[in-house]
C-alpha cells in the first residue's frame, strides 16, 4: 500500500524521488494504515532497522497496540508467547552475575536470564526461584567463602560443596508445578 491513510493525490501520485524526511509524527486518518519501507540500500536487505511502534492502540489505551503488525520480508519462523513453534537453531546468552553472596538469603530470580554466576563470599542460605522455570548457576568461592545452606526445596542432590578458595560448582535449579529440585556438580 502505497499511502497512509487516504489514497494519493496529484501528478505525482505515490511516488516520492529522494529522501523523505518527516519531522514531528506521522500520523493517518484511518486507524488501520499500511507502511511499506524499502532498506536504506535501496532494497529490503535492512528494511525496517528503526521502526518505532508505540504502543498507543486504536482506543488510546494501549490494549490493542500491534493487533494487525505484518512483517512481510522476515526469513524465517518467528517466535511468540502463546504459541509453540520448532526451534531449528541455538541461542546464546549473556551470564548474569549475581554479585558475592556472604550472608543472609538468595533467591535467584529467573527474569535476570536462565544462565547466572554467583560467589560464594560467606555463608548464605539459597532457596528455589519464585516463578516455574530452569537456571543454572555457576558458584565460585572465594577465600571467604562459606557454608551454603538450602531451603524450600523438594530435593537436593548431587555432589558435595566446599568452601576451597577457587573451587566451583554447577548449581541446577528446576521448578514445576510445586516441585523444587537443586543438582549441584562440582567442577574441579
Amino acid at each position: 500500500m502505497p499511502y497512509l491513510g487516504r489514497a494519493p493525490v496529484g501528478v505525482a501520485g505515490n511516488v516520492i524521488e529522494g529522501d523523505l524526511k518527516v519531522t514531528g509524527q506521522l500520523t493517518a486518518e484511518d486507524t488501520l494504515f499500511k507502511q511499506i519501507l524499502d532498506g536504506t540500500d535501496g532494497s529490503s536487505s535492512n528494511a525496517g532497522d528503526n521502526l518505532l511502534i508505540e504502543d498507543g492502540g486504536t482506543d488510546g489505551s494501549g490494549t490493542n497496540a500491534g493487533d494487525d503488525i505484518c512483517i512481510e520480508k522476515q526469513t524465517g519462523p518467528l517466535i511468540f508467547a502463546n504459541i509453540s513453534n520448532n526451534l531449528t537453531k541455538g541461542y546464546s546468552t549473556t551470564v548474569f552475575d549475581a554479585g558475592t553472596k556472604s550472608s543472609g538469603v538468595f533467591t535467584p530470580n529467573q527474569d535476570n536470564g536462565n544462565i547466572q554466576k554467583a560467589v560464594n563470599g560467606g555463608a548464605h542460605t539459597i532457596l528455589p526461584t519464585t516463578d516455574d522455570c530452569a537456571v543454572i548457576i555457576q558458584y565460585t568461592n572465594n577465600a571467604s567463602a562459606g557454608t551454603i545452606t538450602t531451603s524450600g526445596f523438594t530435593k537436593v542432590d548431587g555432589d558435595d560443596l566446599t568452601t576451597t578458595n577457587g573451587h566451583d560448582f554447577f548449581f541446577y535449579l528446576s521448578k514445576a508445578n510445586g516441585f523444587s529440585l537443586l543438582t549441584v556438580k562440582a567442577l574441579q
